[in-house]
């Protein structure tokens, strides 16, 4: 079921907004990255159903890596894949991303 679009929007950017403060290993990264390019396309096409689709994505990132900061590991679990912070790239993208979105709601609005 798709959410009314401002409903997506202000999802959207609220995922944008916790994902730079996200650390993640790079292949998680990539991912993301993949995922915000999807986001963006589909922020520019106006589609609310792909825009929410990458939203999902993201978020479900965002609650796996909420998982494991908070996860305890026993001292003998190997260490895992090193985690890196969001790249100064990715933020750039995100804030761009955040702006569009906002766009489109002055948009959908003034109808």
């Amino acid at each position: 079921m798709t959410l009314p679009v401002s409903a997506v929007i202000d999802e959207a950017l609220e995922v944008l907004g916790e994902l730079t403060a996200w650390e993640l290993t790079e292949r998680a990264w990539a991912f993301v990255e993949r995922q915000l390019m999807e986001l963006a396309a589909a922020v520019e096409q106006r589609d609310v159903t792909r825009t929410q689709a990458a939203v999902l994505e993201l978020e479900e990132v965002g609650e796996t890596q909420r998982q494991h900061a908070s996860a305890a590991r026993p001292p003998a679990q190997p260490p895992r894949a090193p985690k890196e912070p969001c790249s100064p790239r990715l933020r750039t993208v995100s804030q761009v991303l955040g702006e569009r979105l906002i766009e489109w709601r002055r948009e959908w609005q003034a109808r």
